[in-house]
C-alpha cells in the first residue's frame, strides 16, 4: 500500500514537472552584463562613488520537489570585485526575478506591466521608456527600494531604503 501510494505520488510531480528556462528573449535582461563589465554608480547626496567590476557569472539549473509537484527554475548569478553576490536572476515559470543588493523585484521581465514610462537624464545621458520597479523585500536600511530599468543598460539608478540615491554614470 505504502508503495502504491508512493508511486502515486511520484507520478503526480512528474505530470506537473514544469521547467523554467531562459528563453532568447529573456536574455536580453542577462545579456547587459559580461565578465569585466565595471559598473560605477554614484550617490547624488554625497558624491560618494561605488565600483563594481563583474569577475564571474554563473549560471545553473534548479529543481524543488514540493507536495503538489516540483518547480524547475532557472539562475544566473553575477558576481563582483572577485566574489561577492551582486545580482541574481531567476526565472520560475514565466516570471523573471531580479535579487539586487538585499532586495527582490518581481516582473522584470513583463514590461507591458509598467504602463509608466519614465524619461531620465544621468551623467549628460537622456534615457527614454524607463521602468520603475518597486522592491517586493528588502532586507535593511541600504538596499534598493526601487530600481530604474533601461532595457539597454539594466540598472541604470537606484534608491536605498534609507534615501540615498545612486545614479549609474559610465554606460
Amino acid at each position: 500500500m505504502k508503495n502504491i501510494l508512493l508511486i502515486l505520488i511520484l507520478i503526480s510531480c512528474v505530470s506537473c514537472f514544469k521547467a523554467s528556462y531562459f528563453k532568447i528573449e529573456d536574455n536580453k535582461f542577462i545579456k547587459k552584463y559580461k565578465v569585466g563589465d565595471i559598473l560605477v554608480f554614484k550617490n547624488v547626496q554625497s558624491n560618494k562613488v561605488k565600483q563594481y567590476k563583474i569577475s564571474k557569472i554563473n549560471k545553473y539549473h534548479t529543481r524543488v520537489e514540493l507536495m503538489a509537484g516540483s518547480k524547475s527554475f532557472h539562475t544566473v548569478d553575477i558576481f563582483i570585485n572577485n566574489g561577492k553576490e551582486f545580482m541574481t536572476f531567476t526565472k520560475i515559470d514565466k516570471e523573471i526575478i531580479l535579487f539586487f543588493q538585499g532586495s527582490r523585484f518581481h516582473e522584470l521581465n513583463n514590461y507591458k506591466l509598467y504602463d509608466k514610462k519614465l524619461n531620465l537624464s544621468l551623467s549628460n545621458n537622456k534615457f527614454e521608456n524607463i521602468i520603475e520597479i518597486k522592491s517586493s523585500y528588502n532586507t535593511d536600511d541600504t538596499s534598493p527600494i526601487i530600481i530604474y530599468w533601461d532595457k539597454e543598460f539594466g540598472i541604470i539608478k537606484y534608491e536605498t531604503k534609507n534615501g540615498e540615491i545612486w545614479e549609474r554614470t559610465n554606460f
